[in-house]
C-alpha cells in the first residue's frame, strides 16, 4: 500500500527517508499555480508500469468505473488527516463524481468527456481560495519515501508530490534475539540526538519525555528547512527575473539598432528622392521650353548644369559605398544587425569625405 501526497508547495523529505505518523513532510500548495490551495491525498494499492519500465507515479482514474477505482485505491477516510489540526473541510471527497472537462458534476458519466470518481481526499484548511496556502502537511502512515517531485513544472497537474510506501503491519519477526540490537540502536540514536542515556528500560513518563523532545527537535529542523527552502525559492525567482530582464534588454538594444538603421536609410532615401525630384522638375521645364520655343532635346539636356548632374551622381555613389561597407560588416560579424546598423552612418560620413576630396 502507498500514500500519495500531491499539489504541495514545499517538500521536506527525499527518496529513502523513513517517515513517521505525525511527522511534518511538506506544506499545502497549488500544484505550482494550477489549482486553489489544497492537498490531494490518496492510497494506491499499486502503481502501473510504463513501457520504459518506470513506475507511473502520476496515474489517475479518468473514465474509470467506481468499482475499478475501489480495486486500485484504498479508502482514505480510515487514515488521519494530512493537514492535522489545520484541517477544516474537503474539496472533492472519496469516490465523489466529477467531470474535469466541464468542471462540474452536472453532466452524466456516459456523456462526460473527462468523468472521474475521485480516488482520494482533497483536504483544505480554514478559509476559501488560497487562505490555507503553505499550511503544514503531516505523514498519515509510517513508511519509506520512494518518490518525490520538487520541480516547478505542472508534473501532469500534480505539482510537487511525495509517495510513501507504507509499512506492512502484518510482517512480524519470530526471532526474539533481534529485539535487543534494535533497542541498543534506539538508545544510541536517542543519546546522540538528545544527549541523554535513558537506559535499557523506559518508564511511561520517560517515553512521553522522549516523544516530546523528539517532536521539538523535528519541529526545529523542519523550521530551519522551511526557512532555507523559502530563501532558495526567492533566489531562484530573482535569477529568473534577472534572466528575463537581460533578454528584454538585448531585444531592446537590437530594436534600437534597427530603428537607427531604418532612420538612416529613410534619410538617404529622402535625399535621393529630393535630388531626383529636382532633376525631374528641371527636365520637365526644359521639355516645356523645347515645345514652346522649338529647342532640340540635346539643347534641353545641356541646360541642366553639370553641377546638378555631378551632385546627383556623387549622392548615389555615397549611398552605394556606405551600403556596401555596412553589408560587408553584416557578413563579417555573422549577420549581426546591430553592428551593421552602427557602421552604416559612419561609412556614409567617410564616403562623403572621400568624394569631397576627389571633387577638389
Amino acid at each position: 500500500m502507498y500514500t500519495r501526497y500531491a499539489h504541495l508547495n514545499h517538500v521536506y523529505v527525499k527518496v529513502g527517508d523513513r517517515v513517521l505518523v505525525g511527522q511534518k513532510i511538506g506544506t499545502n500548495g497549488t500544484a505550482n499555480g494550477q489549482w486553489y490551495a489544497h492537498t490531494h491525498r490518496d492510497h494506491p494499492r499499486r502503481f502501473p508500469t510504463l513501457a520504459n519500465g518506470q513506475k507511473n507515479w502520476n496515474f489517475y482514474c479518468i473514465g474509470w468505473s467506481k468499482q475499478k477505482v475501489q480495486e486500485w485505491f484504498a479508502d482514505p477516510r480510515k487514515y488521519p488527516k494530512a493537514l492535522g489540526k489545520g484541517f477544516d473541510h474537503l474539496g472533492l471527497g472519496w469516490l465523489q463524481y466529477w467531470d474535469y472537462a466541464s468542471n462540474s458534476n452536472r453532466i452524466p458519466f456516459a456523456r462526460a468527456k473527462a468523468p472521474c470518481f475521485h480516488p482520494g481526499l482533497d483536504e483544505n484548511g480554514k478559509g476559501a481560495g488560497n487562505a490555507d496556502y503553505d499550511a503544514p502537511v503531516y505523514c498519515v502512515k509510517s513508511g519509506t519515501v520512494i518518490h518525490t517531485y520538487t520541480g516547478r513544472g505542472s508534473n501532469g497537474k500534480w505539482g510537487r508530490m511525495i509517495v510513501v510506501q507504507e509499512d506492512d503491519e502484518n510482517v512480524k519477526s519470530n526471532k526474539k534475539d533481534m529485539t535487543q540490537p534494535l533497542i541498543t540502536e534506539l538508545r544510541t540514536t536517542l543519546k546522540h540526538l538528545l544527549g541523554v542515556d535513558f537506559g535499557a528500560k523506559l518508564s511511561e513518563g520517560e517515553q512521553k519525555n522522549i516523544a516530546r523532545m523528539l517532536t521539538e527537535k523535528i519541529d526545529a529542523l523542519n523550521g530551519k528547512i522551511a526557512v532555507v527552502t523559502r530563501e532558495r525559492d526567492k533566489v531562484s525567482e530573482q535569477a529568473d527575473a534577472l534572466e528575463r530582464a537581460l533578454k528584454n534588454a538585448q531585444k531592446k538594444d537590437e530594436t534600437q539598432s534597427l530603428h537607427i538603421s531604418l532612420s538612416e536609410c529613410q534619410k538617404l532615401n529622402r535625399s535621393l528622392s529630393d535630388e531626383i525630384a529636382s532633376l525631374t522638375a528641371k527636365l520637365k521645364h526644359m521639355q516645356r521650353t523645347q515645345k514652346e520655343q522649338g529647342i532640340t532635346p540635346e539643347q534641353a539636356v545641356a541646360l541642366i548644369t553639370a553641377k546638378d548632374w555631378r551632385r546627383a551622381g556623387w549622392t548615389l555613389v555615397n549611398f552605394a559605398m556606405a551600403a556596401t561597407v555596412a553589408y560587408l560588416s553584416y557578413l563579417a560579424t555573422d549577420q549581426n544587425v546591430a553592428i551593421a546598423a552602427a557602421v552604416l552612418p559612419v561609412a556614409q560620413t567617410l564616403a562623403q569625405y572621400v568624394t569631397k576630396k576627389v571633387n577638389r
